[in-house]
């Protein structure tokens, strides 16, 4: 199923004909993601954050406190950047890694899809429950020196942010 964020499969389900009431029950767990690229370990350098980088972590870390205090990280004084050298072809990148987003399909969520509630009230079900979106997880794959925010707004940018 096509779809940019695990949230947005629930009302797409109900539009290509499946109906709320056979979609809620169906339901369990609904996972969004996409691969970026990794930094490559022979060749990547860290860089030091930029003011707005800093911003822009700070406000995803704000978020995370608010909906899954857990997965909260320290914001990294350096962010990974790529080089390129020959064990990566010069790309900076080796391998691949998910950026994943969960949705456990609680009884308020069924109850949401069986009442045709709109988007905002089904994401506002899911951040109670503690969704960590795929950008938010990109930026906690950053701060552990695995991918570069470069890679994280490429695959995300066409995602909408919960909040």
């Amino acid at each position: 199923l096509h779809t940019n964020s695990a949230i947005e499969s629930i009302p797409r389900l109900v539009n290509m004909g499946l109906p709320p009431f056979m979609t809620a029950p169906a339901l369990d767990t609904v996972i969004g993601q996409r691969l970026v690229r990794k930094v490559c370990k022979n060749c990547s350098k860290f860089k030091p954050i930029s003011e707005s980088e800093r911003k822009e972590f700070e406000n995803i870390m704000q978020i995370l406190a608010k909906v899954n205090p857990t997965s909260v990280v320290e914001i990294p004084a350096q962010v990974p950047t790529v080089v390129g050298c020959e064990a990566c072809s010069n790309t900076g990148y080796s391998g691949r890694i998910v950026l994943a987003e969960v949705i456990t399909v609680n009884q308020e969520i069924k109850d949401l899809i069986l009442n045709n509630a709109s988007m905002v009230e089904m994401i506002a079900a899911a951040r109670k429950e503690g969704i960590i979106t795929m950008r938010e997880d990109g930026f906690l794959k950053v701060a552990a020196g695995l991918t570069t925010l470069e890679e994280v707004y490429r695959v995300t940018n066409v995602l909408g942010q919960l909040s």
